[in-house]
């Protein structure tokens, strides 16, 4: 294989990413261990068993070993390390190895730990995602965060580290990244109508959503969704019309059918119809939709016969964009195929042109290739981009093909206090429970006083799922010894809403919201 010395990385960018690893250790240990403290649901049994294990052992040292031993794993992947291997290696393994020192499991010198490589090398096929990771990404899936995500990201910077330290392409250590992209592109927990079933569980596979809210409220789905069930357009647009708010989205989707509708009489007709793009631009917060309407969009353009499948494939930065050059390209154009014949939804896009991009970021390249593909498959696939409106409007202004090829917009609105208590009443009536009156009262006050301190963190449905979860957590707790009979296994008393820690005194706008 020729040598590539610009795609060759450097001790700086491994003493870089040891530090971007530094940040995410020290936000992880925050929150992990409020959660721990609060005896937070999202913690998942291995997580809390490794840090009961090890009580006095900082959420960075776990976090630290975790990117060790995928370190160890990687490097070895061709049965050997070499010297731009070990610089590399260097820089980024000592600020791993003196993070995680104190850690029981994990003893001796680092060239000991590299003896032991067939060791680490089980443990981690059998786990390449560790337990926080999973704690992460279960507190992104209920709060709104993107603290997994950060984790993937780094994770797949250190393994494309590796697999490029020589300046060629290490089959050997892709296969290793490919490996790890796979492992932390399966959700391991998935939400439906407020039902939380684990792959562990069952018959190991993610509830579907139903229709409504409840699909609306399934934050955790699956990357790529398969063709739809073929639906005719009123089935869909009523399924629409059934999510609780979005109501100007309602309007404007209905806006655009009945213009599609009247561009293809015209075109029956023989009369002059003028190129129009499908592609559209999602604005709102996270918890507004975005997604479930992203899906229906699918459905409604495979109906009109925009396109020929209508399924939904979503991505985002960590999709897209690879650490080195040359790598970016081929990992769009495999998204892009992949979505063919459907929606292409990439949430929070305006991260692949950061307002402070250095000359290093790959994410320019995956817009220059995105674009051009939107080109050359025209008729074959529709891109939705969404994220928050003002970081949307730079991303859109950030590039002319960007411009013309994203005239249709959206807006999804905060639920209103109103709807959130909708929300949470129809989580209640889809698991057999149901609100006193008292309690409904309480959760009013609760909503109203949350939106009226909402700022851009504002979690909307997700928020109404957390208080939720914790509502029927209090009742459990509260009806443990009593006699369970008649309705005191479904009714939630005004007692059973408690405002989670983190959202009280929550006065300041400044203060974050569902998180």
């Amino acid at each position: 294989m020729d040598r590539n010395p610009e795609s060759k990385p450097t001790t700086a960018d491994a003493n870089e990413l040891a530090r971007d690893i530094e940040s995410l250790a020290l936000d992880c240990e925050r929150v992990v261990h409020a959660a721990l403290d609060k005896r937070d649901a999202a913690l998942p049994p291995t997580t809390r068993a490794i840090l009961n294990k090890y009580p006095r052992t900082p959420v960075t040292q776990l976090l630290a070993a975790e990117f060790w031993v995928a370190a160890i794993y990687i490097c070895n992947a061709d049965g050997s390390i070499s010297e731009d291997e070990a610089v590399l290696e260097d820089g980024i393994g000592s600020y791993l190895f003196r993070q995680m020192r104190p850690v029981k499991d994990i003893q001796g010198t680092r060239a000991q730990m590299r003896d032991q490589y067939p060791k680490y090398r089980l443990a981690f096929e059998k786990r390449p995602s560790g337990s926080v990771w999973n704690y992460l990404e279960e507190n992104d899936r209920l709060h709104g965060t993107r603290y997994s995500i950060r984790y993937r990201e780094l994770l797949l910077r250190m393994a494309n580290m590796f697999a490029s330290a020589e300046g060629v392409r290490n089959e050997a250590k892709l296969s290793c990244v490919a490996q790890i992209e796979r492992a932390l592109s399966q959700p391991t927990t998935a939400l439906s109508a407020g039902k939380i079933s684990t792959q562990q569980q069952g018959a190991g596979k993610p509830e579907a959503p139903a229709s409504g809210l409840t699909a609306k409220a399934t934050m955790a789905e699956t990357a790529t969704k398969g063709p739809p069930r073929s639906r005719g357009l009123e089935e869909v647009l009523q399924e629409l019309d059934g999510l609780i708010g979005l109501n100007t989205v309602k309007q404007d989707v209905r806006q655009l059918v009945n213009y599609v509708k009247v561009l293809q009489i015209r075109q029956a007709r023989g009369l002059k119809v003028s190129d129009m793009s499908f592609h559209m631009v999602f604005y709102g917060k996270p918890g507004t939709g975005k997604t479930t309407v992203a899906r229906l969009i699918g459905e409604i353009y495979k109906a009109l016969g925009v396109i020929s499948k209508g399924h939904l494939v979503e991505a985002d930065r960590a999709k897209l964009v690879a650490a080195y050059v040359g790598q970016t390209a081929i990992k769009t154009t495999e998204v892009v195929n992949n979505a063919l014949g459907g929606i292409l939804f990439i949430d929070e896009a305006y991260t692949l042109a950061p307002a402070d991009a250095r000359g290093n970021d790959f994410g320019q390249e995956a817009i220059d290739t995105l674009l051009k593909l939107m080109e050359d498959h025209r008729n074959e696939l529709v891109v939705i981009v969404a994220g928050y409106p003002e970081e949307m409007g730079r991303f859109v202004d950030s590039n002319p093909g960007l411009q013309s090829r994203f005239n249709k917009y959206l807006s999804f609105d905060d639920y209103t206090p109103a709807e959130l208590v909708e929300i949470f009443s129809h989580f209640c009536k889809q698991n057999d429970y149901r609100l006193t009156e008292p309690a409904t009262e309480k959760i009013m006050e609760f909503f109203q006083s949350a939106y009226e301190a909402r700022d851009k963190m504002f979690g909307n449905a997700r928020l109404a799922r957390n208080v939720f979860e914790r509502a029927i957590e209090s009742q459990s707790t509260r009806i443990l010894n009593m006699d369970m009979t008649g309705d005191v296994l479904t009714t939630i008393e005004a007692c059973d809403i408690s405002v989670p820690t983190e959202m009280k005194g929550m006065g300041s706008p400044a203060r974050r919201i569902g998180f």
